[in-house]
């Protein structure tokens, strides 16, 4: 398959998968399972509590340890499993921790997608500047498809828009499956066990 469109399907699917459910779970918590705007609230905040633990923590595992190719794959694949949950719970305390799940498997592939992309646009000699921008911009084609796919189906008050984006990201997980391999960027030699774990980081802050 050509580079370009592997990577433009990648994108795609990374941000349809979010698209479907991201902004109408709120109208399906309210509406349907009958949660009030705390419980709705305190669900949309594991996504920031997600954002702040995970990316930096999985990007070092990708980093120094296991391929982004299947830390990214492995996300997606819990990814679909805490949707498939999520459309089946139905109390405040469940969907908070199935959000909370799926977000803190979700947050870090925003990042390692980024790192896929780059590899492999480097690896072919093309330019990260000029050609990623249009590679990117299929992700949130995707995004919008997804909620314009959600709302004229009908789903936007069903369980079912969790069902789309689980379907989704087990495809997204089979498709990762396709991509060449992707080295770790750093060898273990020579580290000190701070240096192995990525602490040297903070030395920076």
């Amino acid at each position: 398959m050509n580079l370009k469109l592997q990577l433009k399907i990648l994108s795609f699917l990374q941000f349809c998968l979010w698209g479907s459910w991201l902004t109408t779970l709120g109208s399906y918590m309210f509406v349907t399972l009958k949660f009030d705007g705390a419980a709705i609230g305190a669900v949309y905040s594991s996504l920031g509590i997600a954002a702040v633990l995970m990316p930096t923590l999985l990007g070092i595992v990708a980093d120094k340890w296991i391929s982004a190719k299947w830390v990214y794959a492995i996300c997606h694949l819990v990814g679909a499993l805490t949707l498939y949950l999520a459309a089946q719970v139905t109390t405040p305390g469940e969907m908070f921790l199935v959000i909370l799940l799926n977000s803190l498997a979700y947050m870090p592939t925003l990042g390692l997608i980024n790192t896929i992309s780059y590899y492999r646009l480097q690896s072919a000699g093309l330019d990260i500047v000029t050609d990623f921008p249009p590679i990117r911009i299929w992700g949130t084609i995707g995004f919008i498809l997804a909620m314009w796919g959600v709302s004229f189906s009908g789903f936007e008050l069903s369980h079912m828009q969790l069902y789309i984006g689980a379907t989704l990201s087990v495809l997204l997980t089979l498709f990762t499956l396709t991509l060449p391999h992707i080295p770790v960027a750093n060898a273990q030699r020579n580290q000190s066990w701070t240096e192995m774990l990525g602490l040297n980081a903070f030395c920076a802050v």
